[in-house]
């Protein structure tokens, strides 16, 4: 008879690693080169005994972000199973963390380590000195001095409370969103509960420079405390000038407490302000009646704007505005620009309405607040232009989210959640 062999033998595995994972090991090996990576640890403090570190987890996370995968970290680990090993020995690792060991680590992450690790990261490490040099990323007011323009926004994470199963043979549920995440306002977006994130980006580069998640509606005052923190932080690593710094907002942040809190830093600012009620002051309606109304330079999108310029206005509180030790907020002095824009004809003959502000005599007005902004270099119409500016930033606090998915939920926890989101956008 003839007799034939076959060779039955698993091929050896191939020492090379896949492309998906080169990124990551090839942004892990410039981390090592430039000595960086034990400052990383240093930052990257987990509350553990025994088993792998506030780094390994680092790099795990890097290497799996920077992959750019549509995929959940569970499966991502699965296809490249054969492949982990090499990447850790190509990082001077002995093994990285597997996706039990990284939702565990991520649990146990403070909330005020990932509060410190984020400007770190961020800016430190990055390295954003040489960008915010330059001159392309700067704003120039109208002495054709450089400003840096700093914007910050909020956004809803929302989760749906889908029904548990229940029954006597079975053990009483347990929602991991409880805690994490609470009713709140959540917008046009269908939510039984949500996260709040708010971000902080400078306009003229794109940098993320923080960002700071709170369940529900969050916690206001404590993310403008912590992105104030960021920006007296990101002056003094890149050398900024702070009278050159401005930190602009939309109108959910024009109000007194807002304007305290920001004039205690010394920065500039501005954003709208909610106080339309401002415009049924006799003092006011006479000054708009015989000032003079500047053209706004038009983006050629929108309806064509004057601006005039108010000069300095005593703004009050509400009368149940508290500060947190539960005392009323003092009067504040800010100067304010008033916009008009024509209201469009309604088709149905009734009295157009004003989608903002107040609608006087067919005409639709806003008011505008600054601090720390001088007339002479930002005179009515170019500080109503630069606010309007701020819709080009609105696309960027969702780039992120379509480049690297990074609104998904890493971990029930929010400090570990927010440490898995500052690994992406440090990517």
């Amino acid at each position: 008879y003839h007799t034939e062999t076959i060779n039955c033998s698993r091929p050896a595995p191939s020492p090379r690693i896949h492309s998906d994972l080169l990124p990551g090991v090839l942004l892990a090996r410039q981390l090592i080169d430039r000595k960086l990576l034990d400052p990383i640890a240093d930052h990257i403090r987990l509350a553990r005994t025994g088993g792998y570190c506030g780094l390994d987890l680092f790099l795990g996370l890097l290497v799996y972000l920077a992959s750019k995968q549509k995929r959940g970290i569970r499966p991502f680990h699965k296809a490249h199973k054969d492949d982990m090993l090499r990447v850790a020995h190509a990082l001077g690792r002995r093994s990285l963390p597997s996706p039990p060991s990284i939702s565990r680590m991520c649990g146990s992450a403070s909330a005020a380590m990932v509060a410190e690790l984020g400007p770190f990261l961020l800016t430190e490490v990055a390295d954003l000195t040489p960008v915010l040099a330059h001159p392309a990323v700067q704003n120039r007011d109208a002495q054709g001095n450089p400003w840096h323009v700093f914007d910050r926004d909020g956004r809803v994470l929302p989760h749906r409370r889908r029904a548990l199963p229940r029954g006597d043979d079975l053990p009483e549920p347990i929602r991991c969103s409880e805690g994490a995440a609470a009713p709140g306002h959540s917008g046009r977006k269908r939510a039984d509960v949500q996260v709040h994130r708010s971000t902080l980006i400078h306009y003229g580069s794109g940098a993320t420079i923080n960002i700071h998640l709170e369940p529900g509606n969050g916690d206001r005052m404590t993310d403008v405390r912590l992105d104030l923190d960021a920006l007296e932080r990101v002056a003094v690593h890149a050398g900024l000038a702070k009278d050159r710094i401005l930190l602009r907002t939309d109108g959910e942040f024009g109000d007194v407490p807002m304007l305290h809190a920001v004039a205690d830093r010394g920065i500039a600012y501005l954003s709208r302000l909610t106080r339309p009620r401002l415009l049924d002051q006799p003092e006011i309606q006479a000054r708009m009646r015989q000032g003079t109304w500047h053209h706004v330079d038009s983006s050629l999108s929108g309806p064509r704007r004057s601006a005039m310029d108010l000069g300095e206005v005593e703004l009050t509180p509400g009368r149940t505005t508290r500060t947190p030790e539960g005392e009323h907020y003092a009067p504040i002095r800010a100067r304010v620009v008033v916009s008009r824009c024509p209201l469009p004809k309604r088709h149905d003959g009734q009295e157009p309405k004003a989608s903002v502000g107040r609608a006087i005599d067919r005409w639709q007005f806003e008011c505008f607040v600054m601090l720390n902004l001088p007339p002479d270099a930002w005179p009515a119409p170019a500080a109503v232009a630069l606010y309007f500016q701020r819709a080009g930033a609105e696309t960027r606090f969702h780039h992120e989210d379509r480049a690297m998915r990074l609104d998904r939920v890493f971990s029930w926890h929010l400090p570990g959640r927010e440490l898995a989101i500052l690994v992406g956008l440090f990517i």
